[in-house]
């Protein structure tokens, strides 16, 4: 449900500043969690519609690398249950 407010707010910005100036935007997602992921089922696929509007639909590997610097997404989980392996691929950025 987040990461949808998120696609949604950027389509935004996007239709407002035009997709040449959008190219210029870095966005930068932090989020807080429990250790898991519970509202509104998986979000990977809204994760990767993100990913494809912030890499302009690049196919190539180094077309989509490019544009990485672009997005960062962090997820801090905190709980006793963490389901990492869940989270870590919603994650996105060149900074380990």
């Amino acid at each position: 449900m987040a990461f949808t407010t998120f696609l949604e707010r950027m389509a935004l910005i996007k239709q407002r500043v035009k997709t040449e100036a959008f190219k210029e935007h870095h966005h930068v997602l932090i989020f807080f969690t429990d250790g898991a992921y519970n509202m509104g089922g998986s979000p990977a696929p809204t994760v990767a519609k993100i990913k494809n509007m912030v890499y302009m639909n690049q196919s190539g590997e180094d077309e989509a690398q490019s544009r990485e610097e672009y997005l960062d997404i962090y997820i801090f989980a905190i709980g006793a249950d963490i389901f990492d392996e869940d989270l870590q691929p919603l994650t996105a950025g060149t900074g380990g």
